[in-house]
């Protein structure tokens, strides 16, 4: 089966049925925290010849939002990204509802319902033809086959690779001091994005940034491809304010005598209401004592711990300066 599916068509503002896919879905609670407070249009296909044949199922028993060499996708929700001609793109759900897009042998012009956390370009809007990716979930052997290949695999863990990293235990303690829901969130040196996925899953609209491009592709392919979550993940911070940021064992791969932690704390503290800091205590070269980090770091200590693969870690909530 292919990694995604390309089709076309216009978009327009507007709210149907979505809801009533929550009600069908798996991770419901996940999809519910998106549609209760983002943006629902409706996605209106182009249907050429080229598109019919990829195969959309509509007559029993093969109900399906598509059909591909024989294999059905059922109705439900899709992760797919939507691009404008400009080249301006917004990720979005793909709600599959009604059984009917089109077929093999009966081309019309058919509509599906999207969905997006962030705000729909009002260049979107405009009648323009748009392209719609939809990306097909990996099974087991296709993640496996390219998990192990992956560099920097070691640091965060998910259900699908190897244990050896404390994701889940910073998690739980940082989960219960801000309101996913309604967030937007910065994941600085967000790594394979497990943070990101652990918050997008929460209803949050989250931005990723890693400087090493490798660590962005493995992070794209996990959120299209795996985890299915629309997180966006660059290679530099996109500027702008959050509602969180988080900085999780990031600052000493970059200061590591940590000289530089007050004035980088005091840049982020402008641009959100709440971080979250996670360090390594005290510093790798043991160049600041742990009171003296205690001291510029300031906020309040939610979990110390030692990491399952190196060094004796701090996580912080420290209050930014945005109400």
């Amino acid at each position: 089966m292919r990694d995604r599916f390309e089709i076309w068509g216009t978009y327009t503002t507007g709210c149907g049925s979505a809801r009533k896919v929550v009600e069908k879905s798996p991770r419901s609670d996940m999809i519910a925290a998106i549609l209760g407070t983002h943006v629902v249009g409706t996605f209106n296909l182009k249907v050429t010849k080229k598109v019919a044949n990829i195969g959309f199922a509509t007559t029993k028993p093969r109900h399906g939002f598509w059909y591909h060499k024989g294999r059905i996708i059922p109705m439900g929700y899709y992760l797919g990204r939507l691009t404008h001609q400009y080249k301006e793109s917004v990720m979005v759900w793909v709600l599959s509802w009604h059984p009917f897009v089109a077929t093999k042998h009966n081309a019309k012009c058919a509509s599906i319902e999207i969905v997006s956390r962030r705000p729909i370009p009002d260049c979107f809007k405009d009648g323009s033809l748009l392209r719609l990716e939809m990306f097909s979930p990996w099974d087991k052997p296709a993640i496996d086959a390219w998990w192990p290949k992956q560099p920097f695999k070691w640091f965060q863990s998910f259900p699908w690779g190897p244990q050896r990293a404390d994701g889940t235990k910073v998690w739980n303690a940082m989960y219960k001091w801000a309101d996913w829901s309604k967030s937007t969130v910065l994941d600085v040196g967000c790594n394979t994005g497990w943070y990101s996925f652990q918050a997008a899953k929460h209803g949050s609209a989250v931005y990723g940034y890693d400087s090493v491009p490798e660590r962005v592709r493995a992070a794209t392919t996990i959120g299209e491809h795996i985890e299915n979550i629309d997180v966006d993940f660059g290679a530099e911070d996109p500027g702008g304010n959050f509602d969180v940021i988080l900085y999780l064992s990031v600052h000493h791969q970059i200061d590591k005598t940590y000289l530089d932690l007050a004035d980088t704390l005091t840049r982020y503290k402008k641009r959100c209401k709440t971080i979250f800091l996670e360090l390594i205590v005290p510093p790798p070269h043991n160049s600041m004592s742990p009171g003296a980090v205690k001291d510029i770091v300031g906020g309040e200590i939610l979990l110390e711990y030692e990491h399952a693969v190196r060094c004796h870690r701090v996580l912080w909530l420290v209050p930014g300066e945005l109400k």
